[in-house]
């Protein structure tokens, strides 16, 4: 019986992805950026089809999950976002109107877009709107150090910042959300 279940599973999982990648709505979008000199990051957008077709059904994306992840150049994960396209996207979501694959994938193009700037342009610990995990004097620590910072937005008021630490891995450096 378990000879015959398991090729059964493997066919049903192998026919779910190939629903998948023909659906317009599973797009995919990535980049490379360096950090620093010697430090490639690999930016992906990725969305996720939703599981029912929006009222109307066509070509909407309406209910896809957008995720955004960052990897070193070696493939090890930094930070994984992941949230429904109409809250990761302002353009998208504020209105009850179809997303369009099309829409989809210029979100996608811009999201990959990620800020390279000096930690030392990111804003004090204390200022409204901007939160760390970090201690105070960490956060000072790296923000003094000047070195790279790669942002992303999460969301239209949100942005999320990522930074070496003094031992030299990225780490959540802080988030500020502008609402």
């Amino acid at each position: 019986m378990r000879l015959l279940f398991a090729p059964a599973v493997a066919l049903s999982f192998i026919a779910t992805a190939s629903a998948a990648d023909a659906d317009p709505c599973a797009q995919t979008r990535s980049t490379k950026v360096n950090l620093e000199a010697d430090r490639e990051l690999i930016v992906t957008a990725t969305t996720i089809p939703g599981p029912i077709a929006p009222e109307g059904g066509g070509d909407n994306c309406r209910f896809a999950a957008a995720i955004l992840t960052i990897h070193t150049s070696e493939g090890y994960a930094i930070v994984t976002y992941a949230a429904p396209l109409i809250a990761a996207s302002y353009d998208l979501g504020h209105t009850e109107a179809p997303a369009p694959a099309a829409k989809v994938r210029a979100f996608l193009d811009e999201w990959i877009k990620v800020e390279i700037t000096s930690s030392d342009k990111a804003p004090a610990a204390t200022d409204e709107g901007v939160t760390t995990t970090l201690s105070a004097e960490d956060y000072e620590a790296i923000k003094a150090s000047k070195v790279s910072m790669v942002c992303f937005k999460e969301s239209e008021h949100t942005t999320s910042c990522l930074a070496p630490d003094q031992s030299g891995y990225i780490i959540d450096f802080f988030k500020r959300d502008q609402a």
